[in-house]
């Protein structure tokens, strides 16, 4: 009878084992599984910042594509002003040229008045 009891209670503690080895499996399994759960999410967060930020860098591009056709823009609108101002230059210089002459004309004029009067 000892000799049974000897084998029930190795049983027995074979079986504590056994199960104390189980839930110790099942505890693992549940943080493995938590584990598995947060990188999902983190994966699902990154996919979705990454998204933001395509898009972000695609407003930043159209920006920056906006701003660059407007400087150009811009530099053409300076260009023609700058040429504009250079004919509007010389277009005074032509009339000072021309008043000159006049001038000159109406004085030979006024001399020519006056001596022929004169005579």
């Amino acid at each position: 009878m000892e000799a049974l009891s000897g084998s029930i209670s190795g049983i027995t503690s074979s079986t504590d084992s056994l199960a104390t080895s189980a839930q110790a499996m099942l505890r693992e399994t549940h943080r493995l599984s938590e584990i598995v759960e947060t990188i999902a999410t983190g994966s699902e967060q990154t996919a979705a910042a990454a998204e933001e930020l395509s898009a972000t860098a695609a407003e930043v591009a159209n920006t920056a594509h906006r701003v660059s056709s407007e400087v150009e823009n811009q530099g053409h609108a300076i260009n023609a002003i700058e040429t504009t101002s250079t004919d509007l230059a010389t277009m005074a210089l032509q009339l000072r040229a021309l008043s000159d002459h006049f001038t000159v004309e109406a004085t030979k004029l006024s001399v020519e008045e006056h001596y022929s009067k004169a005579a």
